[in-house]
């Protein structure tokens, strides 16, 4: 019988790992908090407000898509999944990497981690692109009107970007 090697995380292991898991915690909480904001105000009334923004899955984001030239939601929902899908196979990857448990060495893992960089960066651009497909109504004084990304958006992208960084990182 041969004798089982004792595995010690390091600090820097460690750091991998917690930054890792984090992304996909991230980009978890990312997908089920709001997303799209919008602002009114008016001038002329004195008046302004915000709304607390719609999550990803809501029924608000479909109705407002309906409309021409809005850039596609189901293809903001579709990065945002793939993104937190991504995440949690880096966060798994580099604990098994730091446990030394996965020996995968080269451009896969590579492939992967670029990948999942370029999703997180993509959820972004499609998040504002969709955001600004919505338009803005500007008559004035009388009412402005915008959309805007919110909290979802950010913490879905940075979470993604962030474990693929550390799966990157840690791949050697």
């Amino acid at each position: 019988m041969g004798k089982r090697k004792s595995v010690k995380i390091g600090p820097i292991d460690l750091v991998f790992i917690l930054v890792s898991v984090a992304g996909f915690v991230f980009a978890l909480i990312g997908i089920f908090v709001p997303w799209i904001g919008v602002s009114a105000s008016s001038e002329l009334v004195g008046q302004s407000s915000t709304s607390e923004g719609s999550a990803l899955f809501s029924k608000d984001l479909s109705t407002m898509s309906n409309a021409d030239g809005v850039f596609p939601i189901g293809l903001v929902r579709a990065f945002a999944i793939i993104g937190l899908v991504l995440a949690f196979l880096c966060a798994v990857g580099v604990f098994l990497k730091a446990l030394q448990t996965v020996r995968i060495k080269g451009l896969i893992p590579f492939i992967f981690a670029v990948v999942t960089i370029v999703v997180g960066v993509l959820i972004a651009v499609f998040s504002f692109s969709y955001a600004s497909s919505l338009g803005k109504l500007d008559a004035g004084e009388i009412l402005k009107i915008s959309y805007y990304p919110l909290v979802g958006m950010y913490f879905c992208a940075i979470g993604t970007i962030a474990s693929g960084v550390m799966m990157l990182l840690k791949r050697g």
